[in-house]
């Protein structure tokens, strides 16, 4: 039971960060600012899923062995994959001309975040889930006191996001120097050549897979043009984001066991994130009204319906996330390719032969895109052998 603890308040830590910041953004400045911030979180998030090359989920499913040449390659590959990405969004950054603090906190955001997670899944694999749980704890703390400062100064919004990033930027450097020294790392050319073929192949399977998810949202919100929809649109995307927290992070603590051990049994797993899913459509149809006047958005019909199409999403991606896990767990990267492949697909076919306009419309492409997505991964599932895990 601790270790579950560990893991949710680690994890539940950094997801309420950018939310509490983006509750100071919107009442301390304006709903332009808030919406400016989430979609730098999400612009961060594809990102960072694009940097690390699905490593973290090979550095998961790779058992603990005392052969540790496959483990050290995915740590050299991950962080180099993570400084290309990174020197490519600057070159980018400096052609187009964007502006300054926006890419510089970008930067610090997905550099900070992506060494956080390496030092969070090198902790899990080797169970140790209090030493990832106090990583994003402390980084919690100092997002707080920026909050508490915001709240109490006059300081610019690009500003309070720049700083916002930096603690992540500073936080991930510690952690990762400690995790380093943890997992007993050590730089190999030869090692990482050797194992290059294997990790690149799964990592652009998981790649594709996140790309694909990640940008499906990002893109139904760039369409959103009427300010007010694009606010409700962000609201429902922060509660989908808190929806499939807890079985995002049971990944770390699901996929080690199964991977070292076939015969753990899994099934309640998809029952406790069933029940995770209704007790968050539970929770909103309660507080919703709260929820939309602290955001300073009109409580009406519509825009409730909006949030409530997107959390029928964030059911569908929790139930989804146990077969994720399982497919992870056996290596079977190349069914979460096309998984994420096809709701990327389904989404933009509707985008181009369907005339969206209100933020309705697009939460309703998302909840199609995610029946695709739920539906193929059940198809591969009890297609193959899998389903005998379970019993």
């Amino acid at each position: 039971m601790l270790n579950y603890l560990y893991l949710i308040f680690g994890k539940l830590s950094s997801r309420v960060c950018p939310i509490l910041f983006g509750f100071i953004l919107v009442r301390n400045y304006s709903v332009e600012a808030y919406s400016g911030f989430v979609e730098l979180i999400m612009l961060s998030n594809v990102l960072i899923n694009f940097a690390i090359f699905g490593m973290s989920s090979q550095i998961l499913s790779e058992k603990v062995s005392v052969d540790k040449s496959l483990i050290n390659s995915l740590i050299s590959i991950y962080n180099l994959a993570l400084i290309l990405a990174v020197s490519v969004v600057c070159l980018y950054f400096y052609v187009e001309g964007i502006n300054f603090l926006t890419g510089l906190s970008l930067v610090f955001y997905v550099i900070g975040y992506s060494w956080l997670s390496l030092y969070d899944t090198l902790s899990c694999r080797l169970a140790k889930y209090q030493d990832g749980a106090k990583a994003y704890v402390i980084t919690t703390l100092f997002v707080s006191l920026l909050i508490i400062f915001v709240f109490l100064t006059e300081i610019k919004d690009n500003i309070s996001i720049m700083i916002f990033c930096l603690i992540y930027f500073i936080s991930g450097i510690v952690f990762l120097i400690k995790g380093l020294r943890n997992s007993g790392y050590y730089f190999s050319i030869e090692k990482i050549l050797r194992n290059l073929r294997v990790v690149v192949s799964n990592s652009l399977d998981v790649v594709v897979f996140s790309f694909s998810v990640f940008f499906s949202i990002y893109l139904l919100m760039q369409q959103i043009e009427i300010e007010n929809d694009k606010a409700v649109f962000a609201l429902g995307y922060q509660i989908f984001s808190i929806m499939v927290f807890i079985p995002n992070v049971l990944s770390n603590m699901v996929v080690p066991k199964l991977s070292n051990n076939r015969s753990v049994k899994v099934s309640r797993y998809l029952i406790l994130y069933a029940v995770c899913s209704l007790a968050g459509i539970f929770m909103f149809a309660l507080l919703g009204d709260i929820l939309f006047w602290l955001y300073k958005l009109d409580a009406t019909i519509y825009n409730r319906f909006v949030v409530f199409v997107i959390l029928l999403s964030a059911t569908l991606s929790s139930i989804a996330t146990y077969f994720i896990q399982i497919f992870n767990s056996l290596s079977r990267f190349y069914i979460l390719r096309f998984s994420g492949l096809i709701m990327f697909c389904i989404v933009l076919i509707l985008n181009v032969i369907v005339d969206l306009k209100g933020a309705l419309d697009y939460a309703l492409v998302l909840l199609v895109g995610y029946v695709f997505f739920l539906a193929y991964l059940l198809f591969s599932y009890y297609g193959s052998e899998c389903w005998k895990l379970d019993r």
